[in-house]
């Protein structure tokens, strides 16, 4: 196990905040199949991933220089309080019930310069961003099943959906919507043949491809990319000799598929579909996901029956890998789940790796490691038994929630590059916090802190949820 980071040198930039410590609460773990379960006939999804704790297998404790993201957000103005309060909010629609009913959900969260944009049952909708008044709605003819989580440079988003309103739709439409105009840029019909009713559908977006892979039911599975521009299909079908694939988005398009026995990563060219490998998992591997796209993240399992991954690798663009952290049960959360096609609770910028350690029920601490090494560079702790979710990246410093709970209001901080911690934000403590359960740990649905406000979507099923669909929480004015 790595030893403690060392301590800074110099005045640290943010004065260090430590939240009370609260009484435990209940919960535990999950557990699923393999995708080859799935691939050979499916399987029941299990909906829990499992965290693990966390060793880095090479370098040391040393902190490494960190370099700035390609992307420079405006760092968000400092307020004149942090006394938190509800902003405005957007109620769940009313959906169907019972044994027969349709799960209902809304992936997709992306924000823009005067909007917030999210998924919705039936639709893609957008809300300003300073009062929640509805800019434009795209209605869809049956449930979301997968959603691009990032936007490429155009500001342009890829969805998947189901062609109808019924219980097992099956998820054969896709198209781009552009998050300015409020339109599809174009949509089509995939195949019906070998169509799934959505479990770990992966959608991706670049500046030239707009990509959609699934696993099979019971047969082999799909994939398809398209050009971001006109939708002219670039492929139909997974690479040659692999049964299917997932994708992940960023820079550049990265394409995970299962070949035979074997899982690789590599990129599909833009023009003719055709496969490029970087890099291929050991042979004992039999499930994997892409955690990150730049740096590329791999996590993989070497079992049939745990949920999540057991190890993540940080692989160069040239294929090798770099650094390898292993994990154990309970006590790292990754959000790599046997129903997700990615790991939306790793969060990485081009040089470090941020990672949430579990403590009983939540994430007390986050780690900072160096991708290059596998070196833990700094550590944060919250305290006993509180959550603490990272949500994104700003510049060099990450944004993380300290989750509500009974008594205890929920706090947003900014973590600097070493560790040190800033309070933005604190709701009032109170016996049902109001915006309980709007972030989880494996981050479903990205949060968004921008110009002092933070923006919260949940995802679905609906059906269960008696919370909001969308809600913000902003600072007092002063």
């Amino acid at each position: 196990m790595s030893q403690p980071p060392p301590t800074p040198q110099g005045p640290p930039p943010y004065a260090r905040f430590t939240p009370p410590d609260p009484t435990p609460s209940p919960g535990g773990p999950g557990r699923r199949p393999g995708r080859r379960a799935l691939v050979a006939g499916g399987v029941v999804a299990v909906l829990l991933g499992l965290g693990a704790s966390l060793w880095p297998t090479s370098g040391s404790d040393k902190p490494a220089r960190q370099e700035a993201a390609d992307a420079k957000p405006k760092p968000s103005p400092t307020t004149t309080s942090t006394r938190a309060a509800v902003g405005w909010q957007v109620p769940t629609p009313a959906v169907g019930a019972g044994p027969t009913a349709r799960i209902q959900s809304g992936d997709g969260s992306w924000m823009t310069p005067t909007t917030y944009v999210v998924g919705t049952p039936d639709a893609v909708t957008s809300y300003k961003r300073d009062t929640g008044e509805r800019a434009w709605s795209i209605p869809l003819s049956g449930n979301i099943c997968g959603a691009s989580r990032t936007q490429n440079g155009a500001g342009q988003v890829a969805v998947a959906w189901a062609r109808e309103k019924e219980l097992r739709a099956h998820c054969t439409e896709f198209g781009v919507v552009d998050l300015a105009t409020g339109r599809f840029v174009w949509r089509t019909s995939l195949p019906r043949e070998n169509a799934t009713p959505g479990l770990r559908i992966s959608v991706a977006v670049t500046n030239d491809v707009a990509a959609v892979g699934w696993p099979g039911d019971g047969a082999p599975g799909a994939s398809a990319g398209f050009t971001v521009g006109t939708g002219e299909r670039i492929w139909t079908a997974p690479a040659k000799g692999c049964t299917s694939e997932a994708h992940a988005g960023g820079k550049e398009l990265l394409t995970l598929s299962l070949c035979g026995q074997k899982f690789k990563v590599g990129t599909r060219d833009p023009r003719t579909g055709a496969m490029t490998w970087r890099y291929t998992a050991p042979p004992s591997t039999k499930d994997a996901w892409i955690a990150s796209s730049s740096p590329l993240v791999v996590a993989l399992s070497a079992s049939d029956s745990e949920p999540g991954d057991e190890r993540l690798v940080s692989v160069s663009d040239q294929g090798r890998e770099l650094a390898t952290w292993k994990t154990t049960a309970k006590k790292y959360t990754t959000g790599c789940t046997y129903t997700s096609a990615d790991c939306g609770a790793v969060i990485t910028t081009p040089t470090t790796l941020f990672l949430a350690t579990r403590n009983g029920a939540g994430s007390n601490s986050v780690e900072a490691y160096d991708v290059r090494t596998g070196a833990r560079t700094w550590k944060y702790s919250a305290g006993d038994d509180r959550t603490l979710v990272p949500l994104h990246t700003e510049g060099q410093d990450l944004i993380v929630s300290l989750l509500p709970r009974v008594l205890q209001g929920s706090r947003l901080l900014r973590l600097g590059p070493d560790g040190s911690a800033k309070l933005l934000m604190r709701m009032a403590d109170e016996v049902t916090p109001s915006d309980d359960q709007m972030v989880d740990d494996k981050l479903r649905a990205k949060s968004y802190y921008r110009d002092g406000v933070l923006y919260m979507h949940h995802p679905g099923a609906y059906e269960f949820w008696g919370g909001p669909m969308v809600m913000t929480l902003t600072t007092d004015a002063g």
